[in-house]
């Protein structure tokens, strides 16, 4: 009889473990699936005259500084904004509006260590757009660099 008991039990469990287990998987590919919101605007400010930043990204002051010589054409910005959207949202966000903005496909793209980094060159400048989490307060720190390159 105890034989009996054991066997039905195994028979049994692989159908309470089963429906647990794609239970489990469904909810951890559903998180890392596209569950954020898309960015389609950007901001009203604008920060760089042709490089747009998502609607709702704030820029840090203590951490942004920019120089400008407008008689030689050379611009050399490095600004950081935070904001609450995710990292891949932001990053299509620059996917579709770059180009609307001639700085055309990015020229190199790359994901290290949880960080984002989009590399665009138009004329004689490139521009450096890296995406990254911001750990437990949420969001995304993204940092942007505009420089001429030297003539």
């Amino acid at each position: 009889m105890e034989g009996n008991i054991k066997m039905n039990r195994s028979l049994i469990q692989p159908w309470i473990e089963l429906p647990l287990l794609f239970g489990l998987l469904f909810a951890v590919v559903g998180c890392t699936g596209q569950a954020y919101e898309v960015l389609t605007e950007k901001s009203m400010v604008d920060y760089i005259k042709d490089v747009p930043v998502p609607r709702g990204f704030k820029r840090n002051e203590s951490e942004s500084r920019s120089e400008s010589f407008p008689d030689k054409n050379i611009r050399d910005i490095d600004y950081v904004f935070t904001g609450n959207a995710h990292k891949m949202a932001t990053k299509q966000f620059y996917e579709k509006q770059m180009p609307l903005y001639r700085w055309g496909e990015p020229v190199s793209v790359s994901v290290s260590q949880g960080r984002i980094r989009m590399i665009y060159i138009k004329d004689q400048e490139e521009c450096d757009i890296t995406m990254e989490e911001r750990n437990f307060l949420g969001g995304t720190k993204l940092s942007i660099s505009v420089k001429s390159k030297k003539k």
